[in-house]
């Protein structure tokens, strides 16, 4: 294996290490960096299905003219109204520069994408801890083999 990778020394041996430990940390770190953007794109579409699902009883709300009423259909709708609120406050951070909310078939497919990204990373992530076991244990082998030839070569002593 040492050969076949062409590492000629431990130094050699720990940077290959070394390198799949990195590799390994990159993917993690895409792995979360994909699933951020999962639950951001997700976060908006589906304030925008809350949003439609709301819009009519806020419309109704805003139509009602006496002050007793509104505030009677406000008790009765305040959970609906205040999920509005919070709808519209998420809805407007997620605004495009151009003031428009992002098409939700483009988040389906940036969710599907980001899914595949976050796959590919972790099918790679597997691999490298593979090959980084494997690196460890031919690590461990020839610490061990270094730690007998020198228990050979040094004489017993007596006291």
């Amino acid at each position: 294996m040492l050969s076949e990778h062409k590492i000629t020394n431990i130094d050699e041996l720990q940077a290959k290490i070394d390198s799949l430990s990195k590799k390994i940390e990159v993917c993690d770190s895409n792995i979360s960096l994909a699933n951020e953007e999962i639950k951001s794109r997700q976060t908006v579409i589906n304030a925008m299905r809350e949003y439609w699902r709301l819009k009519p009883i806020i419309a109704k709300y805003k139509a009602i003219s006496d002050s007793k009423t509104r505030e009677l259909f406000y008790v009765e709708n305040m959970a609906d109204i205040e999920k509005y609120n919070k709808v519209t406050e998420i809805l407007n951070a997620k605004k495009l520069p151009d003031g428009t909310l992002p098409k939700a078939d483009r988040l389906r497919t940036e969710i599907t994408e980001y899914k595949q990204f976050k796959d590919l990373n972790y099918d790679n992530k597997q691999d490298l801890k593979t090959d980084l076991q494997k690196y460890k244990v031919l690590m461990g082998n020839i610490k061990t083999i270094i730690d007998k030839e020198h228990i050979k070569e040094t004489p017993d002593i007596d006291i």
